[in-house]
């Protein structure tokens, strides 16, 4: 029996963003522009939860040792473990939204 491997969770993953994106409204935020995407947060915050690591700064160690999933999840660099907790907290509202979508 065939079973999907990790690429193809993150491709399929990628793909339902992507389209999700196409239906919300374009809303230009203030502050500094991201050096990481919403989409590739989203993405690594899926990887790491079906991995069972939680813990931010033990994220950020897991990507620091396996820079092939820089490469995977479209992320130009390492995220310090602050930045991913800050901008996990500001990607809820949009989660929601995009589990909402997922469910429909």
């Amino acid at each position: 029996m065939y079973y999907p491997d990790i690429q193809e969770y993150i491709r399929f993953l990628f793909f339902m963003l992507e389209e999700f994106s196409a239906t919300q409204e374009k809303v230009s935020k203030k502050g500094r522009p991201q050096t990481y995407s919403d989409a590739s947060l989203i993405v690594f915050y899926a990887v790491m939860t079906l991995k069972g690591i939680t813990a931010m700064r033990a994220q950020h160690d897991y990507l620091f040792h396996h820079p092939l999933y820089l490469q995977r999840c479209q992320l130009p660099a390492c995220p310090s473990h602050v930045t991913l907790g800050r901008r996990y907290k500001a990607l809820t509202p949009e989660l929601q939204a995009f589990t909402e979508y997922i469910a429909a």
